[in-house]
């Protein structure tokens, strides 16, 4: 523990400073001259003794004030701290500071550390864990317990960036929205000078650094030899060229700051234009995204005052070194047509762009998958029949899990779970649906954490609690598993299903005959997606008294099949599949 500790604090200079303002706090408070002279007083008879001097402004040497900045030792130092956003009035605005990581720990700790020390603005930490297989998740889990203002969005599947980007705008609290991939290490001031630069005008959209390795006018070729070197020279880069910047037309997104409006506005990444090369492709997102904020009358700006360092790639020369060459080609094609089809935009006889920008008062048309609104849920009561009695009852219970959660709260009235489900699907307006069988009577607490849950890892298309009443792969929680466990199967009664997830698959699933072929197909579907059923196995729900089997324990799993090697009874069961949705 003392060796944890030790590391910990080396590693964390600000927390020094604190633990040094406090013994200074407490310094001036009891053990100054004038205090121990006051005692020495008391004791040799003195009947009039002096209170000691109320201290002002406290007095450091030259020397001192350069290793120890004064303001992280004053008494108020946290208010301080905050004072550095002033200057453009949003010193009380949040930003939302995300990282993506798929595996890379290394280099993962060294930004998310960067940014948990060089950050004194106001700031939620979003940690994304895009299917990491190392111990990433568990530094996360780390970090967030004793970074209280921290949220971890979980993949089990490395997939398409740019989707899962648009999920982590969509969840933010933030005003602003700060994209750090986690090959990057930030500097002191670094976010305090982005917001200085994006708020300097309203039509600036996203203001990016200067690099020692990117492409574009954002490169400055720079000399350093280690993490401390570069922080001094960043220090005195900043200091340097403080308030400078210059307009740039494309923006490279390794480190980014943009005004959340901005993106509900013109919309988020293309999933067409991947990232990480999924669906064969790779690159020019950033081109995209940065013509679109063109075509919505926006500026993007250089912060020539913050010089982020950045490694470069590392996560795509380790896992996919083929996506440099053909695959950037494919994107290159998509990117070309995408903007050959705008009508918005005129091809020069020399290929230049000529552009027919919307006005700031006109409706961008955004296209659905690239929207970004805060998730919407639907919670719905199911099992109570065509009795209404008891509808007061359940409307307090729930009411208050759907208010909390920007959702609203119905009841099934009847219908089949199949009819509602389909309803919600036509219906476009909901993110999630969560059902809650009111035979089970679950706990508004465990129905809301039901819903974070789902929140908090996307890619589960449906999530469930922990329950007796439960087939075998969600019965019980075994003392050694995860918060959230995949299963190959569940009990629908209560669960979070993720709407956008299912709803691709609407037109297959009208076709099942009755609710029990509906559910178990559903997940069939869910699964040969590549999509995923899980149990959060901090979340129990019993019943009195547990039936005695589960009818899905007797069902057959067609990956089961394969397995054992019996292929032509596997093959039945996906050709009847393919019959319900072609």
């Amino acid at each position: 523990e003392l060796i944890d500790k030790a590391k910990y604090y080396l590693a964390h200079e600000q927390e020094r400073h604190k633990i040094a303002a406090c013994g200074y706090k407490r310094t001036i408070a009891e053990h100054t001259w004038s205090h121990r002279l006051v005692d020495i007083f008391k004791h040799i008879g003195f009947k009039a003794i002096p209170a000691p001097l109320p201290q002002a402004m406290p007095f450091f040497s030259k020397s001192l004030n350069a290793s120890i900045p004064e303001d992280n030792l004053t008494p108020t130092a946290t208010n301080h701290s905050l004072a550095n956003c002033t200057d453009h009035n949003h010193n009380h605005d949040l930003t939302s500071v995300w990282v993506l990581a798929y595996n890379q720990l290394h280099y993962t700790r060294q930004c998310v550390e960067s940014i948990l020390h060089y950050t004194k603005c106001p700031f939620e930490l979003l940690l994304v864990d895009h299917g990491s297989t190392d111990d990433t998740f568990k530094y996360f889990n780390w970090v967030k317990s004793f970074h209280p203002n921290t949220r971890i969005i979980k993949y089990f599947q490395n997939r398409i960036i740019e989707e899962t980007c648009n999920y982590v705008f969509s969840i933010a609290r933030g005003k602003y929205l700060a994209v750090v991939t986690n090959d990057v290490i930030v500097h002191e001031g670094w976010l305090e000078n982005f917001i200085k630069h994006i708020e300097s005008s309203p039509d600036i959209a996203v203001v990016g650094p200067r690099s020692n390795n990117i492409s574009g006018p954002q490169v400055q070729p720079a000399e350093y030899n280690s993490l401390e070197e570069y922080q001094t020279f960043a220090t005195h880069w900043s200091r340097e060229h403080r308030g400078e910047s210059f307009p740039i037309e494309r923006m490279v997104g390794m480190c980014t700051l943009t005004k959340k409006d901005i993106y509900k506005r013109i919309g988020g990444g293309d999933p067409d234009l991947p990232t990480n090369g999924r669906d064969g492709g790779y690159g020019f997102s950033d081109d995209d995204f940065s013509l679109r904020l063109r075509l919505g009358r926006y500026r993007s700006l250089v912060a020539n005052d913050v010089f982020i360092h950045h490694y470069g790639s590392v996560t795509v020369k380790q896992y996919r070194p083929d996506l440099f060459g053909e695959p950037q080609n494919v994107n290159k094609e998509k990117y070309i047509k995408k903007v050959q089809s705008n009508s918005r935009i005129t091809i020069g006889t020399e290929g230049k762009m000529i552009l027919n920008p919307y006005t700031l008062d006109e409706v961008i048309p955004v296209d659905e998958r690239t929207i970004i609104r805060t998730p919407r849920i639907c919670f719905a009561e199911t099992g109570k029949g065509d009795d209404l009695s008891n509808t007061p009852d359940v409307d307090i219970r729930y009411a208050g899990v759907a208010k909390n959660n920007n959702g609203r709260l119905i009841q099934s009235r009847g219908e089949t779970i199949q009819t509602l489900i389909l309803k919600i699907l036509d219906d476009k307006q909901y993110d999630f649906l969560v059902l809650i069988d009111s035979h089970l009577a679950p706990s508004p607490e465990s129905i809301s954490a039901l819903a974070e849950f789902a929140l908090s890892h996307p890619d589960v298309a449906l999530m469930v609690p922990v329950g007796n009443y439960a087939p075998s792969t969600h019965a019980q929680k075994l003392d050694s598993a995860e918060q959230v466990e995949l299963i190959p199967y569940a009990d629908l009664s209560i669960c979070a299903i993720n709407l956008k997830i299912i709803r691709p698959l609407r037109s297959g699933l009208a076709n099942c005959k009755n609710d029990d072929d509906f559910l178990w197909f559903l997940q069939r579907r869910v699964r040969g997606e590549s999509y995923f059923i899980a149990k959060a196995n901090d979340i129990l729900v019993n019943r009195e008294k547990p039936p005695t089997h589960h009818p899905y324990d007797e069902k057959i799993l067609p990956e089961q099949l394969i397995k054992e090697k019996k292929y032509a009874e596997a093959m039945a069961i996906y050709s009847n599949d393919v019959i319900l949705d072609p």
